[in-house]
């Protein structure tokens, strides 16, 4: 519960940035981003049932990849990518 508050919490503040400095693809960007995280974490978390768990699973997905077009959005260093492209590659390789 906590852990989706402030989830929501640095969503909102994101999505603010976005709104004010955004074009129109950005924002609808940033708009799926969040609703596709939502279901992963809030909707269809593991666990709940078969179906859910497929939800989940394509969700979590189309989202962990939806970063690599954030972190361009954000110009965000090359550098600053590696923990997350470790922790995607550890995470993909744990589940195939």
């Amino acid at each position: 519960m906590v852990a989706n508050s402030l989830w929501i919490l640095g969503w909102a503040v994101l999505i603010s940035v976005f709104k004010r400095r955004g074009d129109a693809i950005a924002k609808l960007f940033v708009v799926q981003m969040f609703v596709k995280g939502a279901v992963t974490s809030i909707l269809a978390p593991v666990g709940m049932s078969a179906a859910k768990d497929n939800i989940h699973f394509i969700a979590a997905a189309t989202y962990m990849l939806d970063h690599h077009f954030m972190f361009s959005f954000l110009n965000t260093k090359v550098s600053s990518r590696f923990g997350f492209e470790l922790r995607e590659l550890t995470l993909a390789s744990s589940v195939l």
